[in-house]
């Protein structure tokens, strides 16, 4: 029925990477919530993502096409959740709407779907189909508007990459900031390199040569910090705690991360600062295996970023 299932009560994983073709479902949710599904190819499937009784899951930056009989995504008794940067193209239809509201879908590619959107439902269910202005909202390869305005309302001089009306999907939805042109790519997904280290401390090299896209930095002591503890200043690494503890007198920050991407914080307890771990203007930022504990503050505080991904984590 599916290439992979995330069945009841299954929740909190994440499904990356992969290349699912040829399946009644390329990837099938049920009754499940929490979990992320980024950077797959789903290529000729019935349904490329069929989403069902589940809630509060994300779905992005995939690569969705050639649903030819059935649809890119189904949405079907599913609140919640968030769709954005996918590719949706050359579908019978690009998302089946059956019976689900709340849900924001965003700066999505629906390309040459013979029906963008349908919805299945006798009542009023209202979805989210923008990210406000000026984000915007998705790329619509039928959408017939000019872009000779600009500002919230659409009503200054100015062009600035938005429809100046919306698109309408139906009499409650409308995606109130149409994008002129599609949105950028997904960024292609990275792989980094493991490194093996031996009983006397020494490091075994990696056994296929692969492009390292991380350099990796180990915390070889125990760190105390009188007010913030680490700041990042680089981005594409891993801080690898191995262990180790980072411990504050209840002020600052643990780690701070500003403007950074591309980088992983692991097995390192950050304790007594005002916020464990504080990141700002960032993204593809990972915290695994962490103890988190005793701050003041908050235990992750995260602003204006985005695919940021907590997993394992002691808080």
């Amino acid at each position: 029925w599916a290439g992979i299932e995330l069945g009841s009560s299954s929740s909190r994983n994440s499904i990356s990477g992969n290349n699912i073709t040829n399946n009644p479902s390329g990837i099938h949710l049920y009754g499940t919530s929490y979990n992320n599904i980024y950077g797959n190819d789903l290529i000729i499937n019935g349904y490329g993502i069929s989403i069902v009784s589940s809630s509060h899951n994300i779905i992005y930056k995939n690569n969705i096409a050639s649903s030819d009989n059935l649809a890119g995504i189904l949405l079907q008794w599913s609140s919640y959740n968030n769709i954005y940067g996918n590719n949706i193209t050359n579908n019978k239809e690009g998302i089946d709407l059956v019976s689900s509201d709340s849900n924001n879908i965003y700066h999505n590619n629906f390309i040459n779907n013979t029906r963008q959107i349908t919805t299945y439902t006798t009542f009023t269910y209202v979805n989210t189909w923008d990210h406000g202005y000026p984000s915007g909202g998705n790329y619509w390869s039928d959408y017939n508007g000019m872009d000779e305005k600009s500002g919230p309302y659409q009503d200054q001089p100015g062009s600035d990459g938005i429809g100046d009306w919306p698109y309408v999907i139906d009499s409650d939805n409308r995606d109130l900031y149409p994008l002129m042109n599609p949105s950028p790519p997904p960024p292609p997904m990275f792989v980094t390199e493991t490194i093996h280290i031996r009983a006397d401390g020494s490091v075994d090299p990696p056994t296929t040569p692969i492009q390292r896209d991380k350099e990796i930095y180990t915390l070889t002591q125990d760190v105390i910090a009188y007010a913030d503890g680490i700041q990042i200043e680089r981005s594409n690494i891993i801080i690898d705690g191995a262990g180790g503890w980072l411990w504050g007198n209840r002020s600052g920050s643990g780690f701070i991360l500003h403007n950074l991407n591309n980088v992983t914080i692991k097995n390192i307890r950050i304790e007594g600062f005002y916020d464990g771990v504080h990141l700002d203007l960032s993204s593809r930022i990972i915290l695994f295996g962490n103890r988190i504990i005793d701050n003041c503050g908050c235990g992750i505080m995260i602003e204006n970023s985005g695919d940021i991904t907590l997993t394992g984590n002691a808080i």
